[in-house]
């Protein structure tokens, strides 16, 4: 193996720039040799000031990682644009999202869609998929929902599952294309199969409420515990409301605040409120008056008014328990940003049953 690299490295040294591409990445992966990412830099621009493309965009990828140099965006940026203007497709879709962003020069959305676009034309997925949004947003130019559809399909139909997703919503909405529940459960089923936790969800909603597809409360339990374990707070909160009613399964009190405390550590208002509704309503091991507290004040202070209504009694139930003075009723108290806040006469509904 040693002979083989040396045999390499001295092709490389003659300016052969297929053996200076080979050798600086040997030196990048480590293959047979110790790593080194100072070589394979040395290696690559060779190649690179060659005007090989591949090697452009790899420099310029040790440019912005400030891997064997210096982190240099304008180098970075420099080496984008020159395997770009070659027809390099990923350097292509990078310089577009340098443009994007505005990273190392003035953000410039026109010339971030054409470079999307020459990517996207060469079936870069992502490519597609971000021209379709800047299209769908009218983000750089004008909303044009045929031509996000144009796009999003085109990413969608080779398996990229956000694309899948995007456009399983336009058939639902009737966005740029007739409206079509059967293409939409097509698309949400795709995109779900992905482990897209957002289609996922939507999957769950349409089986659980029965649109496009009939009802299948079992079929809604399974992708909403798929995108709850993916960490997706709608889906958390969900299934925990499936458990905390009982629907398609037996009801599971515990199971059901399981998830509303993840949706709620995650700032999800309707699971916190649920959560803290729960705490103080309930009888035996689940009554907590602190959690419960503390979850309706982090729902009020987010202005969610049943919590802002729900936290007088929770603090009134507080200080009896503690041993205080039942203090004469306010009037309209809640939290608004964390100060209370006292107006009309509160009345709780859940508080005269």
């Amino acid at each position: 193996m040693k002979k083989e690299i040396q045999n390499l490295k001295e092709l490389a040294e003659e300016g052969f720039v297929y053996a200076q591409f080979h050798l600086a990445s040997i030196y990048y992966h480590g293959s047979g040799i110790q790593q080194n990412s100072n070589q394979a830099f040395h290696w690559f621009m060779k190649a690179a000031e060659q005007g090989f493309a591949l090697t452009q965009y790899l420099l310029a990828e040790m440019y912005y990682d400030g891997e064997g140099v210096e982190q240099d965006l304008n180098q970075t940026l420099q080496w984008f644009i020159k395997a770009a203007e070659q027809n390099y497709a990923p350097a292509q879709y990078r310089l577009a999202f340098m443009y994007y962003r505005g990273e190392e020069l003035e953000r410039d959305l026109h010339q971030a869609l054409q470079w999307f676009e020459r990517a996207a034309e060469q079936k870069i997925i992502r490519a597609q998929h971000q021209l379709a949004l800047m299209y769908y947003q009218g983000e750089g130019i004008e909303q044009d929902l045929n031509q996000a559809f144009h796009w999003f399909i085109k990413a969608a139909e080779q398996n990229y599952a956000l694309s899948q997703y995007q456009l399983s919503l336009m058939f639902k909405k009737g966005e740029g294309v007739e409206k079509d529940l059967n293409q939409a459960l097509y698309w949400t089923k795709k995109s779900a199969e992905n482990n897209h936790a957002p289609g996922q969800y939507q999957l769950a909603l349409m089986y659980h409420e029965g649109e496009g597809v009939e009802q299948e409360l079992n079929q809604a339990l399974q992708w909403f515990t798929k995108a709850a374990s993916q960490n997706f707070a709608p889906a958390q909160y969900h299934l925990a409301l499936m458990y905390y009613r009982g629907e398609g399964l037996e009801r599971d009190w515990e199971k059901a605040v399981h998830w509303l405390e993840y949706a709620s550590e995650q700032g999800h208002i309707p699971a916190q409120h649920r959560l803290a509704r729960i705490y103080y309503k309930s009888k035996g091991n689940l009554r907590d008056l602190n959690r419960a507290f503390y979850w309706c004040k982090k729902a009020a202070e987010q202005g969610y008014a049943p919590s802002r209504t729900m936290l007088y009694f929770i603090e009134r139930d507080l200080r009896l328990q503690r041993g205080g003075k039942n203090l004469i009723r306010p009037r309209n108290f809640w939290y608004e940003n964390g100060t209370r806040v006292d107006r009309a006469v509160i009345v709780d509904e859940e508080e005269r049953h």
